[in-house]
This record gives structure tokens, sequence and C-alpha cells, in this order.
């Protein structure tokens, strides 16, 4: 079974596989695992027998094993959103990575009678793509987009394209780069989406964000304040 493979030696998917689950970097393999598992959903024995029995430890109850399964269809649910079978000899793409970036761009150009009606539709799609309009926002959809979001945060951070100026030749000080990162969520998680009505479908997502960044950025509580206060406190 892929999962005996991969897995920590300390893993217990009672306790643990919400977070060990986005270990699994290979986005073909973290699919696989999630249906080896649903494949045993309907067979106790099964599941006991296929499993390294150290990971499973802790199942006290059958309602406990199915809400395992069925948090595992979720998230496959997702995984198969937000990375969409590949084309032949191509990789999968992130179209949560996608719909924000094109949010961004959205984000910056000025918006007026002649382009609203496309803009609108470009947002709106991203949104969709993000799962923020048209779907649940449950807990396993949160886990994702807090995810995304340390991916996201996180790319920034390490992107030398992204943290710095004069076609690259300066590099951003610590607070310019934290600024930029929480314009940039409020941006796209509540000043463009505000101007087309979704304020309220996004603030989930925006949440998330926000508790990720703070979570992550040093004086985040700083640079998230001063971005807030810069758009006049729209939050």
């Amino acid at each position: 079974m892929l999962l005996n493979q991969i897995i920590k030696d300390n893993l217990n998917l009672k306790k643990d596989w919400a977070k060990q689950y986005y270990d699994i970097a290979d986005i073909d393999d973290r699919e696989r695992v999630l249906r080896e598992l649903i494949s045993l959903s309907d067979n106790y024995e099964s599941f006991q027998e296929s499993v390294d029995p150290k990971i499973i430890d802790g199942f006290a109850s059958e309602d406990e094993y199915r809400q395992f399964f069925s948090d595992n269809e979720r998230r496959l649910e997702i995984l198969l959103k937000r990375y969409p079978e590949a084309i032949k000899n191509q990789t999968r793409a992130d179209r949560f990575a996608m719909a924000w970036l094109n949010l961004l761009t959205d984000s910056r150009m000025g918006i007026n009678f002649l382009n609203r009606n496309r803009v609108r539709k470009d947002v709106t799609r991203c949104l969709r793509d993000l799962l923020v309009i048209d779907f649940v926002a449950d807990d396993i959809l949160c886990q994702e987009w807090a995810q995304f979001a340390e991916f996201w945060i996180k790319s920034c951070t390490r992107d030398t394209t992204y943290d710095s100026t004069a076609f690259g030749l300066l590099r951003l000080n610590d607070k310019r780069l934290g600024s930029k990162i929480a314009s940039e969520i409020i941006d796209v998680t509540f000043t463009l989406p505000e101007k087309f009505g979704y304020t309220e479908e996004c603030a989930p997502l925006r949440n998330i964000f926000r508790q990720t960044f703070l979570k992550m950025i040093d004086h985040g509580d700083i640079y998230w304040s001063e971005a807030v206060s810069d758009k006049n406190d729209l939050l």
C-alpha cells in the first residue's frame, strides 16, 4: 500500500493525518493515497489488514472510522478541483495559484465602464477556481486554503523577483516585503471582490490568509495593520 511506503514512522492517521497529508509533495501520490484509503471505507477489517497497525491506533468507534473516510472523500473532491488531471506530458496545474495570480493582475488595473463586465467575469471565474463561491467552506476546504496560503506566502519570501525592486537589483527589506504581501492579500481577498459584491463570500479565505500571514511573518500584525490603514480602514 502506497500509504505505508511514504508515511513517516510516527504518523497516526487519527491524530496527524490532516497535517501529514500535505507532506506528500507529489500530487499524484497524494491522490493515490486518498483513493487507496477510500477504497477501504466499506470494510474495516480490510482497512486494519492493509494499513500499518501503528498508524491507525486510536479509532475508538465506527463513527470515527466513518468520519475519517468521509473527510478523505472531501479531500479528494477538493484535490481534483485544485489540481485537475494533467494534459499529456505536463505537470498538474494548480488552479488556486493560477486564480490568485489572475486576481492580483485584475486588482492592479483600473476598472472603468469599458472593462468592468470583463473584469467581473474574470473575478467570478477566479473565485470559483479558488472554491470561494458555489462551494461550501467546511473544515476540509479551510485546511486546503491554509496550505495554499502557507505555500503562497513562503513563495513570496523566497522568490528573488518578488522581493526585489529595480529589475531585481535591490532586495526589499523585511518591512517592505511584509507590507507588500499583506497589501496584496487584502487586495485579492477584499478590495477587488468588494467591487463586485463578493465581500461576504471571500471572508473565510481572507481570515485564513490573515491568520497564516500573522503566524508566518515576524511583526506581521504591524504590517497587516499598516496595510489596512493604507487602504482607508476597509477591513
